[in-house]
């Protein structure tokens, strides 16, 4: 419902009536049209993280686990109708100047970290430039992948397999070591 009519049609009654629920369920559970938004939030970003998790866990090398975190993450917006509303609600977040854009951020926040984290590793094991600020290239990264995300949901048509090749030979050359 979000990812085709926006968040404004996610009233209690709709969502309710999606869910084969009633409205007063929904609201008891969520108390506020902001706390049901932070919750979809919330189960969106986990459920994210845990398939890619489940993607990359048993790669090794740093430079090679980034790579598949970037490809995992952008396969995942590609396949998943559900996830795409995520990025339905962020931009409706940052045009309204919601109070969920704390949510987002922090949400956002975190990928940065595990991306940065990553990175860090790499330069420790020799294989990423070691003069790379760790930090900057994770919100590149991050910001390249939140960003074919929103173009996605403008072009569902775009080809993501040549979108996806792309972006990892970018990352890998922005991040190999010489």
């Amino acid at each position: 419902m979000i990812e085709r009519d926006g968040v404004a049609a996610a009233t209690f009654e709709a969502v309710g009536k999606q869910a084969g629920y009633s409205r007063a369920l929904a609201s008891v559970r969520f108390g506020s049209k902001d706390g049901m938004v932070r919750a979809v939030i919330e189960f969106l970003a986990a459920r994210l993280e845990a398939r890619i998790a489940f993607r990359i866990g048993t790669i090794e090398s740093p430079l090679e686990r980034i790579m598949s975190y970037a490809d995992a993450m952008l396969s995942e917006v590609e396949q998943d109708r559900l996830l795409r509303a995520y990025f339905v609600m962020m931009a409706g977040a940052v045009g309204h100047r919601s109070d969920t854009q704390a949510v987002f951020l922090s949400v956002h926040d975190s990928v940065r970290e595990t991306l940065r984290v990553m990175i860090a590793d790499g330069q420790g094991a020799g294989e990423i430039d070691s003069a790379l600020d760790a930090n900057i290239v994770a919100l590149s990264i991050g910001s390249l992948q939140l960003g074919i995300s929103v173009e996605l949901l403008l072009d569902p048509e775009m080809d993501m397999s040549a979108m996806r090749r792309t972006v990892n030979a970018a990352i890998l050359r922005i991040l190999k070591a010489e």
